[in-house]
């Protein structure tokens, strides 16, 4: 297949700059002409003939004038500097691979000898509900699932009740769409094994859920891969068609000949389609929100920070709207979504099924949670030091130490794991408290028993965590080591955490991030107050499917032109593309607008939820007529594959500024309709969402603003900064990249937008404005824009999201410093903190909620070589990194 057109994003022609309403005016009618995309120059066909628009001469000149985006040192020579570092990270990364390997034999979890502990302690009510849920699984009367928790952290018993069923559940789909004879001993047999791993599990003192859950996995995989050989014979799909013979609109499965052979299924087949449904079952296990602790603030306060799972609804009923009276167009996608519309993990990222679901889309922010008359607590004290004590493992409940385990002193703080008791096993199930009998083990269930008997009090192992801060003198330190052994016992108030972190070596990066985990009291959400949060997600794109490598705004503008171009050239276009006829594009058109605009609309609705707390975001869309949001992108432009995400995404938010329209209405959210009118789609939001403090400080009334529509400006800024940026500056031809051309035309749109919204003067948009002009100075990954770009957004009144690929890597870094960058800049910690701040959030939810998408223990997806590729300053501790094999 030939290499489709290059495209370029081009500004329409003949816009002009409106003048400023009033203060408080009606705002006026939002811009309806889209953003279309244009394609660049090419060899073959001159830059000045149609269908190839390119900006107005004028408007060109005018523009380069103001914004120059390229780097101005060379990409080429960063390129050839970061591919040097790669190849000497090639023996180190080698050797961790052995020990990674050595380690697994060995029965050593990752986490445990990187020195991250993942482990909690196990209370006697939690140990009790693992051996009721242990006897009822012999039993057979496990019951109905619970329904997910609403609040996390969630008590380890309750979780690995949760994982017990998504493992079952996922044996029992994937039996079914293989034909595995499963129902009957196979099924009884596999229960057997998980029952007494859980009793071997509730026998320790601490538990690591993530590795119950991947060791569990386990089991169900050996014992359906066992039943391959049994299975009946049935149709083997045939072959896909090559994409140029064609005759039928692309479909996103296709359907097995009847032609084809009869075949048992492969058990490699098998054991993928299984962890594929693990991953979709265990997204209805997590909890919709999680809080932890990050750090206590000088007036005993808690900084923690918080994820919520993005709502998904909105992207299903545009589906379900969009297909209209052909109710089979996404019926494979809306029945999916209505039994995993909670979360898509994104290793689920080529399953046509799940194509419709924003891939890790979730709402990430940083606050405090203010506790009333309370003194500061030894554990606070601590956290200002600069590290989190290690759960101690010894002792009796009476012995144990920390924040909510102090019971000999008669603490009246909250227990973490005393929430959402009626979704314990007995009442999920309603069966009886017995323990049950006894049980026939077969030769693995006691080898896995034996090993997790050889494991259990080395599980929670940690090493010795060394932190420095400042005394009372300037030039005097002391040098602090806590072991899982000792306790630290605090006799006065601690000194104010201001004082103490002013110059002090404890908040270097070096220090490295808190090595245990902490419950925080899910009961704080109450309390939370919000300092600053945005959408994180994965790419609005389309995968797996052709012609690869091409995104929607290339196909988009490739359909556009093929009307205006002679036949000769539309035929070699079309072949380029792999299509035959103008009709196949463009239900690929469609069918990518579809699904990609289903992934937006509810990242996008969270983030206009979110504005509506803003009095800047109130204020800017009264007077312009419209929201703004701004999507901040980590992919790499130069990858072929990165690419076409990211002109999917840009494509998505494309259609989105085009056509969607913002009203307040009375009702609750859970009932707002979605509607589509024609290509025209409404989002309705409840009246409540629009807070009142917001409102008195734009200084609007509630129903001058909620009387109006809105429309949409959205804008795309992207910075690669991965090894496949690195290795794109090397192999790089003389073209200008899309990331270049995105960037210089949302900056002409957010400058466009701060005109009409009478906040242009601002200091942060002159200082991204003076960023990007001649004067100057950007590197190749210029990761100063994401802070400037980041600051422009809060003070022009726009919302905010970010993304990678996946939405759990590059993003989580981005946000680290963001958050870090905010809690500093808002006086809560000195500009000192920032260092170890950032090292905290890489340990926070951002490094928990790794698992959810790959089924593994925690871990971002960065191996040596790409660490030491990534920027100065974004790279994360290597103990937190590691290629998870799914």
């Amino acid at each position: 297949m030939k290499d489709a057109p290059a495209v370029q994003l081009g500004q329409p022609d003949d816009v002009q700059p409106e003048s400023p309403p009033g203060p408080l005016t009606a705002p006026p009618t939002p811009d309806a002409v889209p953003d279309h995309p244009t394609i660049a120059t090419s060899a073959r066909i001159a830059a000045d003939e149609p269908p190839y628009p390119r900006y107005d001469a004028a408007d060109s000149s005018t523009l380069l004038r103001k914004f120059s985006v390229h780097p101005t040192s060379s990409r080429r020579m960063q390129g050839l500097a970061d591919v040097a570092l790669m190849v000497l990270a090639l023996l180190p990364t080698a050797v961790l691979r052995l020990i990674r390997a050595a380690m697994g034999l060995v029965g050593v979890t990752e986490h445990r000898w990187r020195g991250i502990s993942m482990a909690v302690p196990l209370e006697l009510e939690d140990r009790k509900q693992l051996e009721l849920t242990a006897a009822n699984l012999v039993a057979g009367r496990l019951g109905r699932r619970p329904e997910p928790p609403a609040r996390g952290p969630v008590p380890p018993s309750q979780q690995l009740l949760l994982d017990t069923h998504a493992v079952l559940a996922a044996a029992a789909s994937t039996a079914i769409a293989f034909g595995l004879l499963y129902d009957g001993h196979p099924e009884a047999d596999l229960q057997a094994k998980l029952s007494s791993y859980l009793r071997a599990v509730a026998a320790g003192d601490t538990v690591c859920t993530q590795d119950c859950f991947k060791a569990m996995r386990k089991l169900g995989r050996k014992a359906l891969v066992a039943l391959c050989a049994a299975a009946p014979r049935m149709p083997a799909p045939a072959p896909p068609a090559p994409s140029s013979a064609r005759s039928s609109p692309p479909g996103l499965r296709s359907s097995p000949s009847s032609t084809s052979f009869m075949a048992r299924p492969k058990p490699k087949h098998v054991a993928k389609a299984y962890m594929t449904a693990c991953l979709m079952q265990q997204g209805r296990s997590h909890a919709e929100k999680l809080i932890q602790l990050t750090a206590q603030l000088p007036d005993g306060s808690d900084l923690v920070e918080t994820v919520s799972l993005v709502n998904l609804a909105p992207g299903a009923e545009y589906l379900r709207l969009l297909g209209g009276e052909h109710a089979d167009r996404f019926a494979e996608q809306l029945e999916h979504m209505a039994e995993f519309g909670r979360l898509r993990p994104s290793d689920a990222k080529k399953e046509p099924e799940v194509q419709g679901m924003a891939i890790n889309a979730r709402v990430h922010q940083v606050g405090i949670v203010r506790h009333s008359g309370q003194q500061p607590r030894q554990q606070g004290a601590a956290l200002a030091e600069g590290f989190l004590p290690p759960i101690h493992e010894g002792g009796s409940e009476g012995t144990r130490t920390g924040r909510w385990r102090n019971k000999a002193s008669g603490s009246n703080d909250v227990h973490p794991w005393s929430l959402a008791s009626s979704s314990r096993t007995g009442d999920a199930n309603g069966s009886d408290a017995g323990y049950g009998g006894g049980l026939d083990e077969t030769a693995d269930t006691e080898g896995l028993l034996k090993a997790q008997r050889e494991s259990k009090h080395a599980s929670s192992s940690q090493p010795d965590l060394t932190a420095l801060y400042a005394a009372d003198s300037p030039d005097a330190t002391t040098t602090r080591t806590l072991t899982p052994n000792v306790t630290v016992a605090v006799a006065s108030a601690p000194q104010p955490a201001s004082e103490r972190l002013t110059g002090a070596p404890s908040f270097s990066a070096g220090s490295g991030p808190s090595t245990s985990v902490v419950q925080y009291p899910a009961s704080s959400l109450d309390d939370f107050e919000p300092l600053y949060g945005c959408p994180r997600s994965g790419a609005f794109a389309v995968h797996g499917r052709e012609p690869r490598g091409v995104g929607l705004s290339r196909l988009i503008v490739a359909y556009a032109s093929c009307h205006a171009l002679p036949r000769p050239a539309q035929a070699e276009l079309l072949g380029s593309l792999g299509y035959t006829t103008v009709e196949e594009l463009r239900e690929e058109v469609e069918l990518r607008k579809a699904l990609c605009v289903a992934q937006a609309l509810p990242v996008v609705v969270a983030s206009l939820r979110l504005m509506c707390r803003s009095a800047a975001c109130i204020e800017a869309a009264f007077r312009s007529g419209s929201f703004m949001h701004v999507q901040q992108s980590l992919l790499s432009d130069m990858h072929r594959h990165e690419r076409a995400y990211l002109e999917d995404t840009k494509g998505a938010l494309d259609v989105l500024a085009e056509r969607l329209t913002v009203r307040f209405v009375e009702g609750s959210e859970k009932v707002l309709p979605l509607r589509i009118s024609g290509s025209n789609i409404t989002v309705s939001l409840p009246l409540d969402c629009v807070e009142q403090a917001a409102l008195s400080g734009a200084a609007i009334t509630r129903e001058a603003f909620c009387s109006q529509t809105y429309g949409l400006t959205a804008l795309v800024f992207n910075q690669g900064i991965n090894s496949l940026q690195s290795l794109g500056f090397v192999m790089w031809g003389d073209g200008e990249p899309l990331q270049d051309t995105l960037n210089r035309h949302s900056l002409e749109r957010l400058n466009e937008y701060a005109l009409r919204a009478c906040r242009a003067s601002g200091a942060a948009l002159a200082e991204l404005n003076h960023h990007y002009s001649p004067e100057g100075r950007r590197n190749p990954k210029d990761t100063a824009m994401f802070g400037l770009v980041r600051r422009a957004c809060s003070e022009v009144g726009a919302g905010r999201a970010v993304n990678c690929k996946s939405g759990k890597d590059r993003t989580a870094l981005e946000l680290c410093k963001a958050f870090a960058d905010e809690v500093v800049t808002a006086g809560l910690l000195p500009r000192a903190a920032v260092p170890w701040l950032e090292a905290q959030f890489m340990r926070g939810l951002s490094y928990v909620t790794t698992s959810q998408n790959h089924g593994q223990p925690p871990a971002y997806a960065f191996n040596e070589m790409e660490i030491l590729t990534l920027p100065a300053g974004w790279r994360p501790d290597w103990r937190l990194c590691g290629k998870v094999a799914s």
